[in-house]
């Protein structure tokens, strides 16, 4: 039956039964009929042995003759494939009703089962040790559409963020933060956690900010990321935050995901500030501190990857630092958030879409719409000045990347300044840079705090 649930979209209440079960009969009579996650967790042992057999006497069937990287043998991932269909069905599987002392959601059991705890198995007998047979993409698109509220491969519709929504989000990164490794374990899942990230990447930034997680503030932050309204999570820990950007951006894709979304995100905000105030302050220095702990995580994950092996570092360096050209060609289609990036390797999709919340400003006259023109034009020239040295000098090795990459944020300050006619030696502009500087180094060294070690 779940193989069949892979294709169109199935019926809200029906996955909850198929899922959950349903009580049938009356009065004395009356029993409860066990879905499908209960019942695989009452049996106990291995889903593998559950689902597939046990060795030598595998089955051998095949079910799954449609889109996917399994033979359909594992139920739970065709189920989560229909869920990535049906966000209501999915928030209403993995919705918390609970708080931690934080006030972020208490993991619900069931999105804890699936995502942390359950052994997924491989897709077939067939199939061998391939990570991509073992249902996390099917698992990432369950939790993409339930936190994105659209259905994991329509990001054309955009985001439609919701209380429920923010509620599974809020759940996953802290499930994301509280176990290091989560997603590095799962591959299938980093293209889904960074496209979720991408959606809330406000969000995150608010977390960010807000270092030691203090209360006094808060008005300024919520001002600065739009926090207005039932479609945020209510409470980002700092940590948490750090810790999500960290484990999905230090994946390849996920990195690009992340920076490229980051990269919108301080760019809609310049432009919603036609003045430099607080608010803006805020968010380009939240903004360094974000991307530095992106570059520092992929950065030391490509080095760690590459020590002791034959792996080509150079090679990962320049496909990890080749986002930008993606991002600056999809910016300025991306009126509506909704950007698409080319991706590269073989533990990533060929492409991803994924939203991008957008900052607006209260002044829309012609005197900002110019400012607006003004610094996507700058954008581009910035870019291409960056190409051509790009193309001259490539990327060598850590120390080039992170040169690279460092550059890439200052120039948001740059692009800012010659819009709006602010000299360079502007006090301004000087506290900017150095505070910019200073946060940049911070998303290294405490994201650096958190990382298990």
């Amino acid at each position: 039956m779940s193989s069949l649930m892979r294709s169109g979209e199935w019926d809200k209440d029906f996955l909850h039964d198929y899922g959950k079960g349903f009580d049938e009969g009356s009065g004395g009579s009356k029993k409860h009929v066990p879905g499908l996650i209960d019942f695989e967790r009452s049996r106990g042992g291995s889903p593998q042995e559950l689902w597939q057999g046990k060795p030598p006497h595998e089955y051998d069937s095949f079910l799954n003759y449609g889109r996917g990287s399994d033979e359909g043998m594992d139920p739970m991932a065709g189920y989560m494939e229909a869920l990535g269909h049906n966000p209501e069905a999915a928030q209403d599987l993995f919705h918390s009703g609970k708080r931690n002392f934080d006030g972020t959601p208490e993991p619900n059991a069931d999105l804890d089962y699936l995502l942390r705890k359950r052994d997924w198995p491989a897709g077939g007998p067939g199939l061998g040790d391939n990570d991509r047979s073992y249902g996390y993409d099917e698992l990432g698109h369950a939790l993409e559409a339930a936190a994105l509220n659209r259905p994991w491969d329509s990001p054309e519709d955009g985001l439609h963020r919701t209380a429920d929504s923010a509620n599974v989000m809020s759940q996953v990164i802290k499930e994301v933060a509280d176990h290091p490794d989560l997603v590095s374990d799962k591959p299938g899942l980093t293209n889904s956690t960074a496209k979720m990230g991408a959606g809330y990447i406000d969000d995150l930034n608010r977390g960010v900010a807000n270092f030691g997680d203090r209360e006094d503030g808060q008005d300024l932050r919520d001002a600065a990321f739009g926090n207005r309204g039932p479609g945020h999570m209510s409470s980002v820990p700092n940590m948490d935050a750090m810790a999500f950007l960290r484990e999905v951006g230090k994946q390849p894709g996920g990195y690009e995901i992340l920076s490229a979304a980051q990269d919108q995100y301080v760019i809609s905000a310049m432009k919603a500030h036609p003045d430099p105030d607080r608010e803006l302050n805020i968010l380009l220095e939240t903004g360094a501190k974000s991307q530095g702990a992106l570059d520092h995580a992929r950065v030391d994950a490509i080095q760690s990857e590459a020590d002791g092996k034959s792996t080509d570092k150079r090679a990962d360096l320049i496909a990890a630092a080749a986002w930008k050209k993606y991002a600056v060609s999809q910016g300025f289609g991306a009126a509506k958030g909704t950007i698409e990036l080319p991706l590269g390797g073989d533990d990533v999709p060929s492409s991803a879409s994924f939203g991008v919340p957008l900052l607006n400003g209260a002044a829309s006259g012609a005197l900002e719409t110019h400012f607006n023109n003004q610094i996507d034009k700058q954008v581009l020239e910035q870019w291409k000045e960056e190409t051509k040295k790009y193309n001259e000098e490539a990327i060598q090795d850590k120390k080039h990347f992170l040169t690279v990459s460092q550059r890439r944020v200052m120039k948001w300050l740059e692009i800012y300044r010659k819009v709006h006619d602010i000299d360079e030696g502007d006090r301004w502009s000087e506290e900017r840079a150095a505070r910019m500087e200073s946060r940049y180094g911070d998303g290294d060294t405490q994201g650096d705090q958190g990382d298990g070690d």
